[in-house]
């Protein structure tokens, strides 16, 4: 469905954003459910500007698996990761201000992988990411919200997407025969997302990759290589 590395010991992060991981390299929040780093053979170390001796070296993407923190042994059930996820969310207010996970998508290149998550349909995935956009209380005044996440709309959609569940749609639809080349999402259009969220809930026997990259580091290794192409 469309629109939404890091080592074992540490999510080596920026000082800026240091603040959100706990000292055992999880990243806590309110409830007895954290998330603990993960690698897999896809992450890649790199720095955005290569050339820059000032850049530091990210893992990308972060990949993390949300892990009880009690000692319980008990499998995780929706709910409750729709309920710890909300400590990453954005929070109301009048001016904007970064999410815990927009800290951490920031320190790692702009992506996060969420592994192992009890997910089983469109509507789960539909409340997980409400839940990571942050909601305002009963109360609030309509100016606080301007920091919460809002739900893109459509406008010229130019693939075949069918609606699943609230702001969950399919994936291009298109004949399995045509290529998706690599591409900016909706980037053809004067009306785009800040944030893209793919949910998997039945993974291919073999192909079906997603590849992914970071666009500040794709424009400086393509700058350097064939300048007069960028121009």
């Amino acid at each position: 469905m469309a629109p939404v590395a890091v080592s074992a010991s540490t999510l080596d992060a920026p000082a800026h954003a240091s603040k959100q991981v706990a000292q055992d390299g999880l990243v806590r929040g309110d409830s007895n459910i954290a998330f603990a780093p993960a690698s897999e053979p896809y992450q890649r170390r790199l720095k955005l500007v290569q050339n820059d001796p000032n850049e530091r070296e990210i893992t990308f993407p972060l990949i993390v698996r949300p892990v009880r923190t009690n000692g319980s042994t008990e499998p995780l059930t929706t709910p409750e990761i729709v309920e710890s996820v909300r400590s990453l969310a954005p929070a109301p207010a009048s001016e904007y201000r970064p999410s815990r996970l927009q800290e951490l998508m920031d320190a790692h290149g702009g992506a996060v992988h969420f592994k192992g998550l009890p997910i089983r349909s469109a509507d789960d995935f539909s409340d997980f990411m409400h839940s990571l956009a942050g909601a305002p209380p009963s109360s609030a005044d309509p100016g606080e919200t301007r920091n919460l996440w809002h739900a893109h709309v459509d406008k010229g959609l130019m693939v075949i997407r069918h609606q699943m569940a609230p702001n969950v749609a399919t994936a291009n639809e298109g004949p399995p025969h045509q290529s998706i080349g690599s591409h900016n999402e909706y980037g053809l259009s004067t009306h785009y997302p800040s944030v893209i969220a793919f949910c998997c809930l039945s993974a291919p026997t073999s192909g079906g990759q997603t590849p992914i990259a970071n666009s500040l580091a794709l424009y400086d290794r393509l700058n350097s290589s064939v300048p007069g192409y960028v121009e």
